[in-house]
């Protein structure tokens, strides 16, 4: 058995004065060639937001789906993903928002509602519908990309919409939602980012042509 080991490894002197040698290293050559010629295509370009996040490692979900690229290694470190959206009325004189609770630096603050992207969402998409649903006790699903938000270890999606009137919205008692007036959300219990992330969901609901951004944050 040993010495069919060593008779099948290739060494190069043997090669060059055995024809026999010679022809098997070019045959193993051309089978290499040809596996490479038929690998199978790549899925596509890797971008953030394919990642999903670090416990869907093993996730089933194809890359395209919000799952996470299977051409990445075990051990990479993968970016939790949130969603956040704004919700306006149909003159855009309003739009939903829901007093935090929690994380503790947003406590008692204005935000735009969302929450994490979970295991059995599809996609940042249907994870934006199932949390407003979640929030707002409203179904909807017209919902539109404008922005991705990277930050270390953490990856925002934000998302837009208006609807033909102000429903009715129900929250939770230690996370109240609302309907708030657009032009009034400068005031301090409000987020910061907000003064610049309503007015960019109003532009990509007037402006359809306006291409969804990416922000890339490093500190």
């Amino acid at each position: 058995m040993m010495k069919e080991q060593e008779s099948n490894t290739e060494n190069p002197e043997e090669t060059k004065s055995n024809p026999e040698a010679k022809q098997h290293a070019v045959k193993l050559e051309e089978g290499r060639l040809h596996a490479f010629q038929n690998r199978p295509p790549p899925l596509g370009p890797m971008r953030p937001s394919d990642y999903g996040m670090s416990h869907l490692k093993r996730s089933p979900f194809p890359h395209n789906m919000g799952g996470v690229d299977s051409r990445l290694p075990a051990f990479a470190e993968l970016p939790k993903v949130y969603v956040c959206g704004f919700l306006f009325d149909s003159r855009f004189d309003f739009v939903a928002l829901v007093k935090k609770a929690k994380p503790e630096w947003q406590r008692g603050m204005l935000n735009g509602i969302g929450g994490l992207v979970e295991p059995m969402d599809r996609d940042a998409n249907e994870a934006m519908e199932r949390e407003f649903h979640e929030e707002t006790q409203l179904v909807f699903t017209k919902w539109v990309p404008f922005l991705i938000l990277h930050v270390p270890e953490i990856e925002v999606q934000f998302f837009t919409g208006h609807a033909d009137r102000r429903y009715t919205l129900v929250g939770s008692e230690e996370e109240p939602v609302g309907w708030y007036q657009t032009n009034a959300t400068y005031r301090p219990n409000t987020l910061p980012n907000l003064q610049w992330l309503i007015p960019m969901a109003m532009l990509k609901l007037q402006r359809p042509d306006w291409n969804e951004q990416s922000i890339l944050i490093t500190q």
